[in-house]
Formats: C-alpha cells, structure tokens, sequence
C-alpha cells in the first residue's frame, strides 16, 4: 500500500504501521495504481484519477473539500470504477 500525506509525520507513521511507500500530497507516483481510497474530495480528485490504472477503482470514502465532480462516473468513463 501506498500512502499520500500534506503532514510528512504522518506519512512516516503510515510507513511505520505497514505502508510500502509514502508520498507528498500531488506528488507523481513511480506508476499507476490499482485503486485510490479518496477522502479529500473536490481538491485531490484529479490526482486521483489520473493516477489509476484502466479499469482501476476509486473508492470515495469521504468529501473534505466538497463532493467528487457531479458526473464522476462519466469523468471516469470506461477507464476506471467509482465506488
């Protein structure tokens, strides 16, 4: 598991509880993922996205920052799944 964090302490206790990899918040990843658990929302949305693998899944488990755009599915279109 990768982990992604604005507070680099936090990303260390991430590594230290199991996490393979931490990154800054909107750092480039070394490649693309299977699936991204998105808690931020609006704000981090596009990185999410572009950072899945075709026919990855973005799990939305929470909205800090105001909801995922509206038509999310269709931003997705065939390339990813939202749940």
């Amino acid at each position: 598991m990768w982990v992604t964090s604005r507070d680099e302490a936090k990303g260390a206790k991430a590594l230290e509880i199991g996490a393979e990899r931490a990154f800054g918040s909107g750092e480039r990843l070394p490649e693309r993922v299977d699936a991204v658990m998105e808690t931020v929302g609006a704000a981090t949305w596009s990185h999410s996205v572009n950072s899945l693998k075709p026919g990855g899944t973005i799990v939305i488990c929470g909205a800090t920052s105001g909801d995922a755009p509206a038509k999310a599915d269709a931003l997705c279109g065939i390339h990813c799944r939202v749940t």
